[in-house]
């Protein structure tokens, strides 16, 4: 199991072996894939924790901006370290919830994200 699907089965909860079998790989569940009383058990109480979209489809508001990990890129191992252009980043530790900005640091890391400076104005 990758770590996404991991995040996806823990946003659900108790509630994971209910859903998993209608559930896309960015965690939205498609509602019409069961019947009408049988997905109301998520929502009764807890909607206010949900998000839809237009298709019939709903998620855990904890997944949002899972598609893309919240623009953090995943270290995997220490040579992805050299492939990285120089530039300001955030770096994050998520096995210590270290949090660092700058130039790129020791190998310490799981995860950064560029630090993009602003467009000027066009007018």
């Amino acid at each position: 199991m990758t770590n996404k699907e991991k995040a996806i089965q823990e946003a659900y909860g108790d509630y994971w072996e209910q859903v998993k079998d209608y559930t896309d790989s960015n965690g939205w569940f498609n509602r019409t894939s069961l019947k009408y009383k049988d997905y109301l058990f998520l929502f009764n109480g807890n909607r206010h924790l949900y998000e839809t979209n237009f298709k019939g489809y709903f998620r855990p508001k904890s997944l949002r901006g899972i598609e893309d990990n919240n623009s953090w890129i995943k270290i995997e191992n220490e040579s992805d370290f050299d492939k990285i252009p120089n530039g300001d980043y955030h770096w994050f530790n998520i096995n210590t919830f270290e949090y660092e900005r700058g130039g790129i640091p020791v190998n310490k890391y799981t995860h950064y994200q560029p630090i993009l400076k602003p467009q000027l104005p066009i007018y």
